[in-house]
């Protein structure tokens, strides 16, 4: 998802939008998801707002052990 918002960010002048008003919205576990890309050093220069809806990055189940363990299973394995 952060290299889908650099691109936004780096052609927005191509479809006539404006990269310093870039909003990322999401809606449940894509709230908690907007919530960390706004505030992650690799993609938070790319978003100048955020609007999460029923989520939050500090949910216990976006922040827990298991979805960290999950994350390094899938790229060991290269699914994600």
């Amino acid at each position: 998802m952060a290299a889908a918002f650099k691109f936004i960010y780096d052609n927005a002048h191509h479809i006539g939008g404006d990269r310093s008003r870039i909003t990322a919205w999401g809606l449940s576990a894509g709230g908690s998801a907007v919530g960390q890309l706004a505030l992650s050093p690799i993609s938070r220069d790319y978003i100048a707002g955020s609007i999460e809806m029923s989520g939050s990055p500090w949910a216990y189940w976006a922040l827990g052990s298991t979805v960290a363990n999950e994350s390094l299973k899938l790229a060991e394995v290269k699914l994600s």
